[in-house]
């Protein structure tokens, strides 16, 4: 993550205005534990914004993550 915030993108969550700090996209069979968030879309906000997003919150999990999807606006 901080590779790639150290370049210059940014994750979609920062224009959704979404706090990922008590949510989490690892471990979606284990529903107990928050482990973070982990997954994320990125992009160069010099030409991209996100216009909405979030985390898809599933009853019966496909993978250990959660899918994160974002719907992107090109500048």
């Amino acid at each position: 993550y901080k590779m790639y915030t150290d370049i210059g993108l940014r994750p979609s969550w920062t224009d959704l205005g979404i706090d990922v700090s008590k949510l989490d996209t690892w471990n979606a069979i284990d529903r107990s534990k928050i482990e973070g968030v982990i997954d994320h879309i990125m992009y160069n906000p010099k030409s991209v914004a996100a216009v909405d997003g979030n985390i898809v919150e599933m009853k019966k999990p496909l993978s250990d993550h959660k899918p994160v999807w974002a719907m992107l606006e090109l500048k």
